[in-house]
């Protein structure tokens, strides 16, 4: 019997920014080979001997696409298969900073150091 593949929550919160290596994990059989479909290519992870699985990709914006994404992981033991999904939402915009005013400098003064 296949134990049911599992996918973690992504980034906490399944919400990753663009620079943001995706890491994606869970579990299944104990040394089963995971495969993890993210933005429709496979990648291959190991659950170890306790059945917990890890995939480390590249930065969030080279695997996945703007706005909400499914990543599934599947697995086939013994020709029983499992999967699972999850999904992930990539925030490709910046965060703009403020503004800074710089003041004209009019000589010295008493403050200067």
């Amino acid at each position: 019997m296949v134990k049911p593949v599992t996918v973690n929550a992504v980034s906490t919160d399944n919400l990753v920014g663009a620079s943001e290596v995706l890491v994606v994990s869970g579990t299944a059989d104990a040394g089963a080979t995971v495969t993890v479909n993210i933005g429709g290519t496979n990648y291959t992870a190991t659950a170890n001997a306790s059945g917990v699985w890890t995939y480390t990709g590249a930065a969030s914006s080279t695997l996945l696409s703007a706005g909400a994404n499914t990543i599934t992981a599947s697995e086939l033991v013994s020709g029983a298969s499992s999967s699972a999904n999850v999904s992930v939402t990539l925030d490709a915009v910046a965060p703009t900073g403020g503004t800074l005013t710089l003041a004209a400098d009019t000589g010295t003064s008493a403050g200067d150091g």
